[in-house]
């Protein structure tokens, strides 16, 4: 069995790598999250996104809170 390279990526990694790469979609994206009236579960997905993103200790710094908060 041979192995083969993976061509493509899930959406969750190619998010990931745009929000990494704009910090300005990264604040559009988080405050959509944060308009959507489907409940609490669109944000804590967003933020978890951002987190992965930038880093939780970076995020949680940026936020003012300690890591174990977010």
């Amino acid at each position: 069995m041979t192995s083969i390279d993976r061509v493509s990526v899930s959406h969750e990694e190619a998010l990931v790598r745009e929000l990494r790469a704009d910090p300005a979609f990264a604040a559009e994206y988080l405050q959509a999250a944060m308009e959507d009236t489907a409940g609490s579960s669109v944000l804590l997905i967003a933020l978890r996104h951002v987190s992965e993103a930038f880093g939780m200790a970076e995020v949680a710094r940026d936020a003012g809170i300690k890591r174990e908060s977010l």
